[in-house]
């Protein structure tokens, strides 16, 4: 996901008050949804996590630091989710470059949602029945229900 947000993301960001369980529009139609949904970032866990990408990463420019301090807020960044892109960061950082602000505001992990079309599809497909391997759930604000495989609810 880029810094670019669609009319959709920006309404349902712009929604959230404490949390976000995020619905992302792709451009191919498809649905996730965010598995962040703890509390939002406040400023001292962006500087707490500034300051593990400037032990880790020493020579970068301040307008990098500043960059990510206004942008985090911007896209709405819950606690674990700015953790686990500093995280993510300084653990696979390819060095031999200067990292971007993309590497972290780019961020995101997501649950694939599907509607009940696609899971007949994919039934039509497989010849098979499918069913047992999705969960239903409702999402708040939303009056469809989706469905998540199984196996992907204990991100």
């Amino acid at each position: 996901m880029g810094t670019q947000l669609s009319k959709k993301e920006q309404q349902i960001r712009s929604s959230s008050r404490q949390s976000r369980k995020v619905l992302i529009e792709q451009k191919t139609g498809k649905m996730f949804l965010s598995v962040y949904d703890d509390e939002l970032i406040d400023e001292r866990d962006v500087v707490k996590n500034i300051m593990r990408i400037r032990k880790s990463f020493p020579d970068l420019h301040d307008g990098f630091y500043e960059i990510i301090s206004e942008m985090v807020f911007k896209l709405r960044f819950t606690k674990k989710q700015l953790e686990d892109a500093a995280d993510n960061l300084i653990i696979n950082f390819r060095y031999g470059r200067e990292p971007n602000p993309a590497e972290i505001l780019s961020w995101d992990k997501k649950i694939r949602l599907y509607s009940w079309n696609e899971i007949a599809d994919i039934c039509d497909k497989e010849n098979s029945s499918v069913w047992d391997k999705f969960q239903k759930v409702k999402i708040s604000g939303y009056d469809k229900i989706f469905y998540v495989k199984k196996n992907k609810l204990n991100l």
